[in-house]
This record gives structure tokens, sequence and C-alpha cells, in this order.
């Protein structure tokens, strides 16, 4: 609990957001994190660089929402939850993203090669630094999370590895409690 309000706290300086908003959309992540198995830094880094933690953003391409989702492309994920109208509900729209993230993650195998997919550059050479912007911020909330000053810049390779380290420990959680609800 303390992580998150010191995440909160920190994302809701940077992006000069309204605190209370700011600890409801890192709560929302944190949560959609927990079930997806996905590390809840590297998801609210998403939303973060994504949409600034603007509920409301919306792309010149489609992308709607805080986790910034195609809406024509992914119209299928938001069927259980009232259809593509919700693309802009705070809770909505980190649980979709989420889910897109966690199958992009399962289909190529890692952190970086699902940031290359989810800023639609799977079959470009390059995702245009996108990859280490978000893992940069991962770094950086993960960092105000414990309640340290947090770095203007980043080392990326200790990034890079702190967060394929917090993505496997999050899918051994969700695997673990998997195994606890299927045998008990």
């Amino acid at each position: 609990v303390l992580a998150e309000k010191n995440t909160a706290a920190f994302l809701a300086r940077y992006y000069r957001r309204p605190a209370p908003k700011v600890a409801l959309y890192v709560s929302h992540a944190f949560d959609a994190a927990s079930k997806a198995g996905l590390d809840p830094y590297l998801l609210t880094a998403i939303m973060s660089i994504e949409s600034s933690l603007n509920p409301k953003a919306r792309s010149h391409k489609g992308a709607k929402g805080l986790m910034q989702v195609h809406v024509a492309v992914h119209e299928d994920r938001f069927k259980p939850y009232g259809g593509p109208s919700k693309a802009f509900d705070p809770e909505i729209s980190v649980k979709v993203g989420a889910g897109i993230l966690a199958g992009m993650i399962e289909r190529t195998g890692s952190v970086d090669g699902a940031l290359k997919h989810y800023v639609g550059a799977a079959n470009l050479r390059s995702d245009g630094g996108y990859g280490a912007k978000v893992i940069s911020m991962r770094e950086r909330i993960w960092i105000a999370s414990q309640g340290r000053k947090v770095p203007n810049k980043v080392e990326l390779a200790g990034a890079i590895k702190r967060a394929n380290l917090a993505h496997a420990a999050a899918m051994a959680t969700v695997r673990t409690a998997a195994g606890s609800v299927a045998s008990g």
C-alpha cells in the first residue's frame, strides 16, 4: 500500500495531475497487474508514457484512454465491459491494456518484445525508443515507490534487468496463486 501511495504521489507531481485521481489510476494498475501476472510498475509506466495520465487521451491513430488502446483493433476486448465506448473509463482501459500487454509478453517471450508490439512497431527494425522510454519510466516509478529520490536519468541496462526480473516474479506469483486455487 505504501508503494502505491509513493508511486501515485510521484506521478501526480511529475504529470501535474490531481493526486486523488492519480492514486485511483495507480490502484487500477496495481490491481490489473496482479490479476494478469504483470509487474505493476511496468503497467503504470506504460499508462504514464501512453497518456500522461489523461484518461481522455486520444491519438490521431485511434488509440484511446489511459493505456491508449487501439479500439478498432481490440474491440472484442471491450465487449465484457460494455463495448468500445468504455475505452475512456480508467479502470476498463487499464484492465484491457493489461490483458493486451500480458498476451504480448507471452507471445514474444520478453518485456522488450512486448513493448515493441504494444507501440505498434512489431514489424519494424526499431520501436523508435519507446521501450527505453517505458523502461526508464518504470525504473523511476519503482525508485519513487520505495520513497527514494528519483534521478533524472537512469542506467538503462540495469533498469531492463530489473524489469525482466520483476516480470518473472509477477508471473511466478500468479502461477503459485493459480496452483493454490486449483488444489484447494
